[in-house]
C-alpha cells in the first residue's frame, strides 16, 4: 500500500498529501486485482448455476384469484343494490365440505365496497358460503372456478327481507 504522509509547513499546517511516487507504485497491484475480480465473479456464478432435471425445468405453479362482491338488493326486482360490508365468505374444496361446514379452505370478510379478494388459489373448483353480517346472518351458497393466471369475479346478490 502507499503511504500517506502528512507534511506540515508554515503556510499549510495540517494538510494531508499523497506522494505521486506512491500512486505509481500502487498501479501494478491494482491492475492485478482488476483481472482477478471478473474471474472470481464468473467462477462464483458458474458454481451457483441451477442444474435442470432430466425431464426439463421444474414447472412453477400458476395461481388464480377470486374476487367476490356481496350485494343486497334494495327492491324485489333488484333494480338497484347496495354493498354489504363485513359479510363472511368461506371457500371449500369440495361440496360435501361446504355442507358439513368444515374443513374451510379459505375465509375472508368483505371490505367497505362489499368485496373480498382471495389470491394465490390453485386452478380448481371452489364451493362458497356467504354469510351476511349480524343481525340478519342469512346464508347463500355459490360455486366458482379459478383458472390459472386469471381473476374470477363472482357477484352474490341477497334478496331484500
Amino acid at each position: 500500500m502507499f503511504e500517506v504522509k502528512q507534511q506540515r509547513n508554515k503556510a499549510r499546517e495540517g494538510l494531508v498529501c499523497i506522494r505521486y511516487r506512491d500512486i505509481f507504485e500502487l498501479q501494478p497491484q491494482l491492475m492485478k486485482n482488476q483481472y482477478l475480480l471478473p474471474v472470481f465473479i464468473v467462477l462464483a456464478l458458474s458454481a451457483c448455476r441451477k442444474e435442470a432435471n432430466p425431464q426439463g425445468e421444474i414447472p412453477l405453479k400458476l395461481y388464480g384469484c377470486l374476487e367476490v362482491k356481496v350485494l343486497l338488493c334494495v327492491d324485489d326486482k333488484c333494480d338497484s343494490a347496495r354493498f354489504v360490508p363485513y359479510a363472511r365468505v368461506y371457500l371449500f374444496d369440495f361440496e360435501s365440505n361446504r355442507e358439513q361446514g368444515f374443513p374451510i379452505a379459505r375465509e375472508g370478510t368483505t371490505n367497505g365496497q362489499g368485496e373480498a379478494l382471495f389470491a394465490n388459489l390453485e386452478e380448481k373448483e371452489y364451493w362458497l358460503t356467504i354469510k351476511m353480517p349480524s343481525p340478519e346472518e342469512r346464508l347463500k351458497k355459490e360455486y366458482a372456478r379459478t383458472p390459472q393466471r386469471s381473476i374470477s369475479y363472482l357477484q352474490v346478490f341477497f334478496s331484500p327481507k
